[in-house]
């Protein structure tokens, strides 16, 4: 399922991450929280939960984090 979400969303979030990341905190907001729903999608977690516990099982950053790095680069 994991390798599901790579191929379906995590590689487009890259993608765009450097034409949206600088824009404003709400734009973020709302990336995040499709983040969050395709990450619950996937993983069958309830959609209320909280996610970030699984990025740290998982090994994956959140959409914030994920700009800091790239902007750093």
């Amino acid at each position: 399922m994991i390798n599901i979400y790579n191929t379906c969303f995590y590689h487009h979030l890259i993608y765009g991450v450097d034409f949206y990341g600088h824009g404003a905190n709400c734009h973020f907001n709302q990336i995040y929280l499709l983040q969050k729903s395709a990450l619950c999608v996937t993983l069958a977690i309830r959609p209320r939960n909280h996610v970030s516990l699984y990025l740290l099982v998982l090994k994956m950053m959140r959409i914030a984090l994920i700009n800091k790095f790239r902007f750093s680069i």
